[in-house]
């Protein structure tokens, strides 16, 4: 019975590709993958760990799905939270490991930009859906025209993926002096185009956006785990492109 027993623990934890990291943390775990398992939910490329303000860790990991992320955090010994967020909504599910883990759920709708009708153009989530079934091989790179070093890496790049065959889309900080941005794409021969400001929690929850420049490649409709962030010259970011695409390996 405890072979059997264990066979079924195995292959519950495992038929779903879903292990939570930093096992022995969680005391509510089998609760947490069984509403994974429920929302269908596949994580790719493991989960990324940082702290969180009270010094324990927080884990966060990207899914199957465009936009759709996740988290589990625990708060000192008498909560275990799981967070499922997309563009339109954030659930969280709260676990007292104290109490049978016992739960309670609460749902928020989130933020979206409001466009307008102002003259600023956007990169959506939608956007990069497209992107990535139109272009499933290439670059996305995120700009700032208040970095110097950002600018001049946009020179760099189009020398560097001459040979490489691969096409650039150019992002803009969302942030961006909307002026300053107009007069370096005309002075660093960029589109229109690239005056489309990211508006992706997709990107956002990347760490596209800490710094500029980031350069992050696609590969058979698939976002590469690794971004490149900084000013390189045209040989090192040749060379860092190929090395990224030579290892990309996003589920």
């Amino acid at each position: 019975m405890k072979t059997i027993a264990l066979l079924h623990f195995i292959f519950f934890f495992n038929a779903y590709g879903i292990n939570l990291p930093a096992g022995k943390l969680w005391k509510c775990e089998e609760k947490i993958i069984q509403i994974l398992k429920q929302q269908n939910i596949e994580i790719n490329n493991g989960w990324k760990e940082s702290l969180q303000k009270n010094g324990l860790p927080i884990f966060k990991a990207n899914t199957n799905k465009i936009a759709q992320w996740m988290y589990i955090n625990k708060s000192y010994f008498d909560t275990e939270s799981l967070v499922i967020l997309n563009t339109e909504k954030k659930i969280e599910y709260h676990f007292n490991p104290l109490k049978g883990c016992s739960s309670f759920v609460t749902s928020v709708s989130m933020t979206q930009t409001n466009h307008g009708a102002s003259e600023l153009s956007w990169f959506t989530d939608k956007d990069l859906q497209n992107l990535l079934s139109t272009k499933p091989n290439g670059i996305i790179f995120v700009w700032s025209p208040h970095m110097s070093l950002s600018l001049k890496a946009v020179e760099e790049l189009k020398d560097a993926v001459k040979e490489l065959n691969l096409p650039i889309t150019f992002l803009l900080d969302p942030q961006a002096d909307q002026k300053l941005s107009k007069s370096s794409i005309q002075k660093y021969s960029m589109s229109m185009e690239a005056l489309k400001r990211v508006d992706s929690l997709e990107l956002s929850m990347r760490n596209a956006l800490i710094h500029f420049p980031a350069l992050i490649l696609v590969k058979d409709g698939k976002i590469c785990p690794k971004i490149q962030r900084g000013y390189r010259v045209s040989k090192k970011f040749k060379a860092i492109i190929t090395d990224i695409m030579g290892s990309c390996n996003e589920k």
